[in-house]
């Protein structure tokens, strides 16, 4: 959304230049729309070889000097939008990868202990529960709160 905001910007600006210069000096600056699109992003947007520009500009017309600083405004504050906007998404999805992170090894943390605390509820000795053995394992009050702890419902299992 926001590079088409930046397009439509520098499409807009290269119109009112190339209007404006369209018979004077600086017509050389910006001959078409396409020049003076490509002229905008590299030495307004991205801010290559700006200097150049507004010293040219200064000496053909102070209006197209302002005009110009306008446009760097707004293309700089676009591209910042922009820039945010990828930040944020980087930053929310590691968030979220953490969070995730942090959930399992609780989760692993709390089966350790059920494990720990009811290690004869493997009656066969295959390291499998089945269901009777989990059904004992139900009836047991800490093993049902250290489900509950991890989200599984309880109740709804028996």
């Amino acid at each position: 959304v926001t590079l088409g905001l930046l397009l439509v910007i520098i499409y807009i600006f290269a119109i009112a230049f190339t209007q404006i210069c369209a018979g004077s000096e600086c017509e050389v600056l910006f001959p078409g729309v396409a020049t003076a699109m490509h002229t905008l992003f590299l030495n307004g947007a991205l801010m290559n070889d700006l200097g150049s520009l507004t010293t040219t500009l200064e000496q053909h017309n102070l209006g197209l000097l302002l005009l110009l600083y306008i446009y760097v405004l707004l293309a700089a504050l676009t591209l910042m939008n922009m820039l945010l906007g990828v930040i944020c998404s980087v930053v929310w999805e590691v968030a979220e990868s953490e969070r995730e992170s942090i959930t399992l090894e609780h989760v692993n943390e709390q089966f350790k202990e059920l494990f720990s605390q009811i290690s004869d509820a493997d009656l066969d000795g295959d390291d499998n529960i089945s269901k009777a053995e989990f059904l004992k394992l139900l009836a047991d009050r800490s093993a049902r709160h250290i489900l509950s702890v991890v989200g599984v419902d309880v109740m709804s299992l028996v």
